[in-house]
Parts: C-alpha cells; sequence; structure tokens
C-alpha cells in the first residue's frame, strides 16, 4: 500500500512539473530584463487557452489601445495604427536598430503614422510606442531589401 502512495504522489509531483513553462522578457538590446512562470492546468484538451506567454502584456495592451503595426516585413514604410487611446493621453514612437540604438523619434503620435524605412539597411528593428509614460509596446520588425 506505501508503493502505491509513493507512486500516487511522484505521479502527481510529475504531471505538475511538466504543467509549467518559463518564458523572458528582454528588453530591446536583448538583455534579458523579466522571468515569467506560466502555469498550465494538466488536464487540458488544447495547448493556448491558459498559457501565459512572454509577450501577453504586450498584446493585451495592444488590444486595448487598438494598436496595430503592418506590414512586416516591410521594404519601404511601416505603419502604426493606434486608434484606441483615449483622449488627453500622448503616444511617442521611438524606433531602434538590432543592437539598441536610437534611430528615429516621434512624439504625440497621430492615429496612424507612417515610419519610412528606406534610409536604413535591411535587418530587424525594434519599435516602442510609449503611451502617457506607462504602458509601453514593444514590436520586432523586420526591413527588406
Amino acid at each position: 500500500m506505501k508503493k502505491i502512495i509513493i507512486l500516487f504522489i511522484l505521479s502527481f509531483y510529475w504531471i505538475n512539473y511538466k504543467s509549467q513553462n518559463v518564458g523572458h522578457n528582454y528588453d530591446l538590446a536583448g538583455n534579458r530584463i523579466q522571468r515569467v512562470l506560466g502555469v498550465t492546468a494538466a488536464n487540458r484538451a488544447s495547448h493556448n487557452d491558459s498559457t501565459t506567454a512572454p509577450y501577453e502584456p504586450t498584446m493585451k495592451l495592444a488590444m486595448d489601445y487598438g494598436v496595430s503595426v503592418f506590414p512586416n516585413p516591410a521594404s519601404t514604410h511601416i505603419n502604426v495604427v493606434s486608434n484606441k487611446i483615449p483622449d488627453g493621453e500622448t503616444a511617442t514612437l521611438i524606433l531602434y536598430d538590432n543592437l539598441g540604438k536610437m534611430l528615429l523619434t516621434i512624439k504625440n503620435v497621430k492615429q496612424q503614422e507612417e515610419i519610412p524605412l528606406s534610409g536604413y539597411k535591411a535587418g530587424i528593428y525594434n519599435i516602442a510606442l510609449i503611451i502617457s509614460d506607462k504602458d509601453k509596446l514593444y514590436y520586432k520588425i523586420i526591413k527588406e531589401y
């Protein structure tokens, strides 16, 4: 009977151990700044119903503020649309290169802003959209040839 109880406890521990995942958040320079632990139900049928992804806060803020960044990848320009920013709040957009060097700053972002990319080399760039110095959204974009 002791063996059965021990096996049951060990199997319960193993199931709970396997139902956790760890992710990390990174700053624009690529440094790890936060560790995120996602705990999921062990008996769920689908994988995407209660998982905590590392970029989930940015995705939620993007839906709250109506922010979309497109096209990605792009060759000439990127459109940033933010149609749900409340009145009285301002947004600042900052474009960084892959090494974290600030390339462009746009204060008081309009509902639709076009960022020209023709003067930049092909590669990976980061966009930070800061809304009223309290909420920050980060996007990674690819500039094609």
